[in-house]
């Protein structure tokens, strides 16, 4: 399988990444609960937005007005390079659609809360 060099992506740092395939059992160290959980206003933008895989947890997101860059899983520099992330500390709907790429649990089951908030459903507890 070819690799993909990241290189320009990430600051000049050479990482070659052969099948581009998670770590199992690797799961980004995100306190969902401290965050408020998954906005679904976010979810809602996220699922239309084209998440490509450059790496181990990093992401290149298209589709809205700007490319963004996302690392699910270094703690050492800001996971989003958006301004909705670095500035309001939230998770943005570009680290969204990584995590929903990755198929996060608590992202993936936050779509059913979408869905039934949609269609005019009554919540699921």
């Amino acid at each position: 399988m070819a690799q993909l060099d990241s290189t320009a992506a990430w600051g000049g740092q050479h990482e070659r990444v052969a099948g581009m395939i998670p770590a199992r059992g690797r799961i980004p160290a995100i306190d969902f609960d401290a965050l408020g959980g998954v906005d679904l206003d976010r979810l809602e933008r996220s699922i239309q937005l084209d998440a490509r895989r450059v790496g181990d947890g990093r992401y290149h997101v298209r589709g809205g007005s700007h490319d963004h860059w996302v690392d699910l899983y270094s703690t050492s520099h800001p996971r989003c390079d958006c301004g909705d992330h670095l500035w309001r500390e939230q998770l943005c709907k570009h680290i969204l659609a990584a995590l929903l790429r990755e198929g996060n649990d608590r992202v993936v089951s936050a779509l059913g809360r979408l869905y039934a908030r949609l269609k005019g459903l009554p919540h699921a507890a």
